[in-house]
């Protein structure tokens, strides 16, 4: 949650000359380009289709919409969903209290949540690292998160998918056709912010590769698909299956 805290003080005091409101929405036409950020309290803010916005977009108590093929700088909110129409790009993306909802083929640099879902369309790219707290992740068929995706209670589903690495702490994983980790995948032990009698299922599923290794500090299910290629397990036995599911 790198900026909600400046977030929260920028909107206290920021003026409206740059392009902001108090308790009314703030609406950009199609096509538009804005050689500024957008401010918003108390209302929504949306940006139309082809539209360039040279800063970033802050808002408190109301949603942010950036249209399809449109582009913005970071991305903040509180109390606020945030959501990316398909082929759009945006710097990092965090919310407090918000869902993020990314179409198809959105670029991003990272995804943070306090308090929401991350739900991304097919071919994702985020450049960083994907991170939630309670809210699960789930990333279409051909997403790339060049970073780690990292929940606490939140679950991780992902099909086709390249993540740079996975861990969690009470969540379950479900790595589905042909995703692949490049580093380890990691069940920490569970602290005060977490579920903690929960027990996280994991599931490995058909043509899936987890190049590094994978430890567990707790109990789990681990379930592997007999196609999938893993490194070494540490703190699980694995549970072999084959089929769509376990």
């Amino acid at each position: 949650m790198r900026r909600l805290k400046a977030t929260l003080l920028v909107l206290a005091v920021f003026g409206l000359s740059a392009c902001g409101s108090i308790n009314s929405p703030v609406i950009i036409e199609d096509g538009s380009t804005i050689e500024h950020g957008l401010r918003s309290v108390n209302g929504p803010i949306q940006v139309g289709d082809d539209c360039v916005i040279e800063g970033g977009i802050d808002n408190v108590n109301g949603p942010i919409r950036l249209g399809a093929r449109s582009r913005a700088g970071d991305l903040a909110n509180v109390n606020g969903s945030v959501e990316l129409g398909e082929s759009s790009k945006a710097g990092d993306i965090d919310t407090m209290n918000g869902s993020i909802r990314l179409g198809r083929s959105v670029q991003v640099d990272s995804l943070a949540t306090q308090n929401g879902r991350i739900e991304a369309g097919p071919g994702v790219e985020v450049k960083g690292a994907v991170n939630t707290i309670n809210g699960r992740v789930q990333l279409g068929d051909g997403s790339l998160v060049a970073g780690a995706i990292n929940t606490v209670n939140g679950s991780i589903d992902i099909t086709g998918t390249q993540a740079g690495s996975i861990q969690t702490v009470a969540g379950s994983i479900h790595l589905r056709e042909g995703s692949r980790v490049l580093g380890e995948l990691k069940v920490l032990e569970a602290g005060m912010m977490s579920a903690g009698d929960r027990i996280p299922r994991i599931v490995i599923g058909p043509n899936v590769e987890v190049a590094g290794p994978l430890r567990f500090e707790r109990e789990v299910e681990l379930h592997v698909h007999e196609s999938a290629r893993i490194g070494e397990v540490e703190g699980a036995e694995v549970q072999p299956f084959t089929g769509d599911a376990p």
